[in-house]
């Protein structure tokens, strides 16, 4: 059976939060001795520099712990995980969208949910990234006019309203239960307790 369960989990931004602590350590180590012609510092920069890489450090376990604590418990609550196959290399060269998905680390968790979903012998999918989550209307319309700016839309068959992430992800539930159909899944109507 199915029991669909949809939560949005904002994005922590870690790198943002630090963005002011790690600009000051930054730019205390530029402002310390550095000996071009030798390649050495003071003891003054390398103190600055262990802050910076301390900072660093920070930001790196914090996001290790969020990704492994959500993927755990995403493990631990369905049996199907269901995501879109994104273009991880291809998003970061947008400079609009690089620091917040590098802050989040997408690749690293998608990992970490397929291995642990895996070890209990569930199913992990990825939607295609060239199905159009986003531009599908359930009547069957496409919007093909659909920009990354528009954030919601009214089909012109139908009057549907849309808002845009939420379509996508109702949208990818519905082509990965299809797929998994098709590889011998048994899908039932989810029932839910009043």
């Amino acid at each position: 059976g199915t029991n669909e369960k949809k939560i949005k989990v904002d994005n922590p931004r870690w790198i943002k939060k630090h963005e002011k602590r790690l600009r000051r350590f930054q730019q205390s180590v530029s402002r310390k001795q550095y000996d071009q012609a030798t390649h050495t510092s003071s003891k003054n920069r390398l103190k600055a520099q262990e802050k910076v890489r301390k900072e660093h450090l920070k930001i790196r376990n914090q996001r290790k712990d969020f990704q492994h604590k959500l993927s755990r418990e995403i493990a631990n609550s369905c049996d199907v995980f269901i995501c879109e196959d994104l273009n991880i290399k291809g998003m970061m060269k947008n400079h609009c969208l690089a620091k917040a998905i590098a802050s989040v680390g997408w690749g690293e968790f998608i990992s970490k949910v397929k291995y642990k979903l895996e070890k209990k012998d569930g199913t992990f999918l990825k939607v295609n990234r060239f199905f159009p989550s986003t531009k599908l209307c359930i009547c069957g319309f496409k919007n093909d006019a659909l920009t990354l700016s528009d954030r919601f839309w009214v089909c012109p068959h139908c009057h549907r309203f849309h808002d845009r992430d939420e379509h996508a992800v109702d949208n990818m539930i519905l082509e990965g239960i299809s797929t998994l159909a098709l590889e011998g899944y048994t899908f039932f109507p989810a029932t839910y307790a009043a």
